[in-house]
């Protein structure tokens, strides 16, 4: 069995085709796939989606580090509240992320 510890096929990308990325995962033998979240616009895309595939999907609270702005300490309230509401399976999508953008290091740190 393999395990796929960080995916986002929750994602708009893959709104067309979600089924057909499920059982081709589970063809190759991917069994389970952990959801990390990215911000707060992707919590319900998430949600729906470890609903829809309550075996195979498994979500995991986050934000990722570029989407750290000036208004972060707000985001992580937000995310936060989540914690209490339902199962999560991880904390995903954290720490320092200067791939795309280093304007923001000090508050990812």
């Amino acid at each position: 069995m393999l395990i796929d510890t960080h995916t986002h096929i929750f994602l708009e990308d893959f709104k067309d085709d979600i089924g057909e990325v499920i059982n081709r995962a589970l063809k190759s033998d991917v069994q389970l796939c952990f959801l990390p979240n990215i911000d707060r616009n992707t919590i319900a895309d998430m949600h729906l989606l470890s609903d829809q595939y309550p075996d195979h999907c498994f979500p995991m609270m986050g934000l990722h580090p570029c989407s750290v702005k000036d208004d972060f300490k707000n985001e992580i309230k937000h995310i936060e509240s989540y914690l209490t509401e339902r199962q999560y399976f991880g904390i995903g999508e954290t720490g320092i992320d200067l791939y795309w953008d280093k304007s923001f290091y000090k508050e990812q740190v």
